[in-house]
């Protein structure tokens, strides 16, 4: 079973798509079958799950999100369910199997590559801050811009949205970005550097510099690690780490 978050703009977010692909494709190369459990709350996804568990037509889910206090967590650890988690739990992470990148390393990346290119003043630009990937991105980012002795700021993406005197920005994903460049001169007057190389990343001008975080890995490891789990080949809790590439394009560009 492949659990998606509930919330109500999932197909927004090609990082579903992709990892759902990389998900089946796997799938198929070990003879195994995926349902997909979907709901706009966590109570309805959660009955969703007790059923599909229940009637025995799943052996385990891969959840594709980590929030704090999520119900489909505890039953699933309540009941012993097999799960794998597709990032880093707030809670449990000694208890929960779960696939991520680095994501404060992320953070830290972006700001030492603008860094390289003679940047003083960053801001870090997000719709939310809900997520554990925000809290670890934005984390990295604080704490190597305060390394490094940079100005460094916060910016929340809403209609009030505007900079200061900031010359170059670090996007939670690609997606907000295509909102944030909008009315922005890139990279003549702000850098601006994202995460997860999606097919937005060069669909306009100019193209994302981007973190490519091997999504397609993402979903591999996350089938091997349910698989293993459901055959008790793995009886300890683990996390596994997997690889980010940055790709530089046209975004981002060296103080003068």
């Amino acid at each position: 079973g492949v659990v998606f978050p509930p919330v109500a703009d999932k197909a927004s977010q090609p990082f579903f798509m992709k990892i759902l692909t990389s998900i089946n494709e796997t799938a198929r190369d070990y003879d195994v079958s995926i349902a997909i459990a979907t709901g706009h709350s966590a109570k309805e996804l959660k009955k969703q799950i007790e059923l599909q568990y229940s009637e025995k037509r799943v052996d385990g889910f891969i959840v594709l999100y980590a929030g704090k206090n999520d119900e489909v967590r505890d039953y699933l650890l309540e009941n012993k369910v097999p799960f794998v988690l597709v990032g880093t739990p707030a809670e449990g992470k000694n208890e929960i199997t779960h696939v991520d990148n680095d994501n404060m390393l992320l953070g830290c990346e972006a700001v030492r590559h603008l860094a390289q290119l003679k940047h003083q003043n960053i801001s870090f630009v997000t719709d939310t801050k809900e997520t554990e990937v925000f809290e670890e991105r934005y984390q990295g980012f604080k704490d190597e811009s305060e390394k490094l002795g940079l100005n460094h700021d916060l910016l929340f993406m809403d209609a009030n949205f505007s900079l200061r005197n900031e010359t170059a920005l670090v996007v939670m994903d690609d997606v907000l970005s295509l909102k944030v460049v909008e009315g922005l001169n890139v990279p003549e007057d702000v850098s601006l550097i994202t995460y997860n190389n999606s097919i937005f990343g060069a669909m306009i001008h100019p193209y994302l510099t981007t973190f490519d975080i091997h999504i397609e890995q993402l979903g591999a490891s996350a089938i091997k690690k349910i698989l293993d789990l459901r055959d008790k080949k793995e009886n300890l809790p683990e996390k596994s780490i997997i690889p980010f590439e940055l790709i530089i394009r046209e975004s981002t560009k060296a103080r003068i």
